[in-house]
């Protein structure tokens, strides 16, 4: 296999993980939405509202659903590390605001992680539009600053839903108004993560097209160097 072809396999893995986590994702908060709607709807307006009851069935997707979301996280990452090394080998001349290691650790760093993955991932998307002669400002950064506002939506509505849920566990067990705003976070996370997850496919079909666009036109300068080197060089003669 070329590393051409390793490179596009990767960029293929990480739309495949992404599409197929945001869909287990949407399903899980459909069904979990529809589980506390139900129970919103049973118990009296201010009456205390007991934890939700999940099945088997629902536990085991959200089982699934965690796992699924991991697994799209490690192989997106994977790809971005292996298109940030082309981009920087088609593209030696452009600054990376952010140093490698960044690339995985820009999302998990308090602070950084609001930030800094913005930056890795436009770098990477900048550079490779350089070497691809993609110079036209035209969709340069729509794409970017789509994907990087449904991931913040994303990952703000996570932390509130998470919060709610601890506080209903540990401080007010069954406040009706908490249990009253599940459906509207678990909504919000679903629909964030299903965006966040077809924007980033858009950034990885750019990137993918934009270095393999640059890697053809390197071989094809590579070619012509070469047949100019040997139809001039030494040894040539003229009858």
């Amino acid at each position: 296999m070329r590393l051409s072809e390793a490179r596009d396999g990767r960029a293929t893995a990480s739309v495949v993980t992404v599409v197929l986590a945001g869909t287990l994702h949407l399903i899980q908060t459909v069904t979990v939405a529809s589980t506390v709607v139900a129970l919103a709807a049973e118990r009296s307006r201010w009456a205390p509202a007991p934890a939700p009851e999940r099945s088997l069935l629902e536990s085991g997707l959200d089982v699934v659903a965690s796992v699924a979301m991991l697994a799209a996280h490690v192989v997106s990452l994977a790809w971005l590390l292996q298109a940030r090394r082309a981009a920087e080998t088609l593209a030696p001349g452009y600054r990376h605001a952010r140093g490698p290691t960044w690339v995985w650790l820009a999302w998990v760093v308090p602070g950084a992680a609001l930030w800094f993955p913005y930056q890795v991932v436009r770098d990477v998307h900048a550079a490779s539009r350089q070497a691809a002669g993609l110079t036209g400002p035209e969709g340069r950064t729509r794409s970017l600053v789509t994907w990087w506002v449904c991931w913040l939506c994303f990952v703000m509505s996570s932390a509130a839903l998470t919060w709610t849920v601890i506080l209903l566990a540990l401080v007010v067990p069954g406040d009706p108004l908490l249990v009253g705003m599940l459906p509207m976070l678990l909504t919000g996370v679903g629909l964030a993560a299903v965006a966040a997850g077809l924007a980033w496919v858009v950034v990885v079909r750019e990137v993918a097209v934009a270095q393999r666009l640059a890697r053809v036109s390197a071989m094809q300068r590579s070619r012509w160097i070469g047949r100019s080197a040997g139809t001039s060089g030494p040894g040539t003669s003229v009858r």
